[in-house]
């Protein structure tokens, strides 16, 4: 008897197939309800942050107010500060129940605090420009408005910025030599350009933040996949290393949102999110393969089972191809090593069988092994019939192949294109 190992190809039926892949949907499922249930606690506890966090600004705002409103400023803008009060008690009463009222409350603040800095400056004005004429107090307002947004000009609008204040310098030097229809004349020109410049910070602001809104969206939705899969076993199992990259690499993100390159950070998270779909896919992919050789290998065994073998053992393949070993034998000695491949035909090694050497087809010794064959059939039969795992003929080093087909037209199941591609493989 050949020692050398036989070969067959392995499928499932359609029924098992169908079996397998609804129970994979089922289990997939599963796993993206916990993810999507992690995601939604992450979601509130950012919730929860970002209302601690608005309070405290409005805590801030309120600070801020109380401290104008108690100066002597404070009396020449009073109904202004009535109307800001007013409407600070309209956003603390409000209701942040989700991310969206809290987005609008949080543009409302940032509204009510940009007209509180404008009625602060307008107040220092008021006060002093109590010995000036109306035109050094106008100067003296444009200066506080300017002064208390002077970061924003800065960031948003230098240029315009340096015009209005070389503009405002030729107002003072004219109120300086009390021209004051010089002075009248300068400041239309200053203020058209005050109000240009303010219009072009708040538009350009308003540019930047919605790119760093989006920016912090898509980062938010990638760290929100990443803490899904991290808690996502099946995913961990044949990913971490993949997971781990593309944590690594959303903390770039994080840095290029922190440093003010929004649309770099934009690109790069929704890459992320196409490389998390394609870590998930194979890991779903690889863990269908694992199950279905899982079952075949279990199958098998059972099969081989009722055929009368004893089953010695199961192991991992030692050419570490994550192939599973199955040895078993029956009471006369005979026996197998059955290998079962992550993908590819089945194995068998037999030992204890007699084998023989004739002439085959082509003139040509031929390795006849029969009794293995015989042996190997009927557990392959038992594979097909009882649980949906089809096999083709089997094919070895040394088989005469017209000898092989006829046996295969006997059991009325065709070689498949495999199975003839595994054949050729193995022969000398």
């Amino acid at each position: 008897m050949s020692s050398s190992p036989k070969y067959s190809d392995v499928r499932l039926s359609e029924e098992a197939t169908r079996r397998q892949r609804e129970e994979n949907r089922r289990r997939a499922e599963e796993r993206a309800a916990r993810r999507a249930a992690e995601a939604k606690r992450r979601r509130k506890e950012q919730l929860r942050q970002d209302q601690a966090d608005f309070k405290a600004r409005v805590g801030d705002g309120k600070k801020e107010f109380a401290a104008f409103a108690g100066t002597p400023a404070g009396r020449h803008v009073a109904h202004s500060l009535r109307q800001l009060q007013d409407r600070f008690a309209q956003i603390e009463q409000g209701t942040l129940a989700s991310e969206e009222e809290l987005a609008r409350a949080d543009k409302d603040l940032r509204r009510v605090r940009r007209e509180l800095n404008q009625t602060i400056a307008q107040g220092k004005a008021a006060e002093d420009a109590k010995s000036l004429q109306e035109e050094a107090a106008t100067v003296l307002r444009w200066k506080y408005q300017a002064a208390e947004d002077r970061q924003g000009s800065r960031q948003f609008d230098p240029q315009g910025l340096a015009q209005f204040e070389a503009a405002l310098r030729k107002v003072e030097d004219q109120l300086a030599r009390r021209n004051l229809a010089g002075a009248r004349r300068a400041m239309t020109v200053v203020g058209r350009q005050f109000e240009q410049h303010r219009a072009e910070v708040e538009k350009r602001r308003g540019h930047w933040l919605a790119q760093k809104q989006a920016s912090e969206v898509a980062l938010a939705r990638v760290q929100e996949r990443i803490v899904g899969l991290q808690a996502d076993q099946v995913v961990q199992r044949w990913e971490a290393q993949a997971i781990a990259d593309i944590s690594a690499r959303a903390g770039q993100v994080s840095k290029l949102v922190e440093s003010g390159r929004f649309e770099h950070a934009t690109r790069d998270a929704d890459k992320l999110l196409g490389e998390v779909e394609r870590v998930l896919k194979a890991a779903e992919e690889r863990q269908c393969c694992q199950e279905q050789q899982d079952y075949i290998a279990q199958s098998t065994v059972a099969a081989l089972q009722e055929c009368g073998f004893t089953v010695d053992g199961m192991s991992q393949s030692p050419q570490g191809d994550g192939g599973i070993v199955i040895q078993v034998h029956k009471w006369d000695g005979r026996g197998f090593a059955v290998s079962v491949p992550k993908d590819g035909p089945l194995g068998w090694s037999p030992y204890g069988f007699s084998m023989e050497i004739e002439e085959g087809s082509n003139g040509q010794p031929a390795t006849v092994c029969d009794e293995a064959v015989a042996e190997i059939e009927a557990v392959q039969d038992r594979l097909n019939k009882d649980y949906g795992v089809e096999t083709c003929a089997l094919t070895w080093a040394g088989q005469d192949p017209n000898r092989a087909v006829k046996a295969t037209k006997s059991r009325g199941r065709p070689a498949s294109y495999r199975s003839q591609r595994a054949r050729e493989a193995r022969q000398p």
